[in-house]
């Protein structure tokens, strides 16, 4: 009867010990990164290039969104994470202090805004200046551009 007892004891303990195992091994170190990219408009923004920075290893993972503006980073280690966004015409999106947990799926989605554009205009030669106080023009001759005006002489007409 000792024995019996022993072995169902024993049993239990067992059972108890792989089922705290089991769970242990089907835990996964990786988990997935997903968004979308939308413009100041709402719409997708394809070809934008997805850069994801784990903050404690400087691991990168880089993708391209799609045509519906979408990206997915499956299988990253899980950790904190900062989500660089550059697209053409757009300002660079940046987001940090993004956990990526065990297998689970974390959004992070952005609005792109507009980039500032700069133009420069440059003047090299000067304008005739304009009298306000009449309608006469001035301006200046260099001696080079008179001696080349062609004129005409006795010996250049011809009738």
């Amino acid at each position: 009867m000792k024995l019996f007892k022993a072995g169902f004891l024993c049993l239990i303990l067992l059972s108890g010990l792989l089922a705290t195992v089991v769970p242990a091994c089907a835990q996964s170190l990786t988990g997935t990164l997903r968004g979308e990219i939308l413009d100041p408009q709402g719409k997708a923004v394809p070809d934008a290039t997805v850069t994801a920075t784990n903050e404690t290893t400087n691991a990168v993972a880089t993708t391209k969104t799609s045509s519906s503006g979408t990206y997915t980073f499956a299988s990253l280690l899980i950790g904190a994470y900062k989500v660089k966004v550059d697209a053409g015409g757009f300002a660079a999106y940046l987001r940090t202090g993004i956990t990526v947990s065990s297998s689970q799926v974390t959004e992070v989605s952005a609005t792109l805004e507009l980039a500032a554009t700069a133009s420069t205009v440059v003047v090299e030669s000067g304008a005739n200046v304009v009298q306000t106080e009449s309608s006469q023009l001035s301006g200046t001759f260099e001696g080079n551009s008179i001696s080349q005006i062609p004129i005409q002489t006795a010996n250049s007409a011809r009738c």
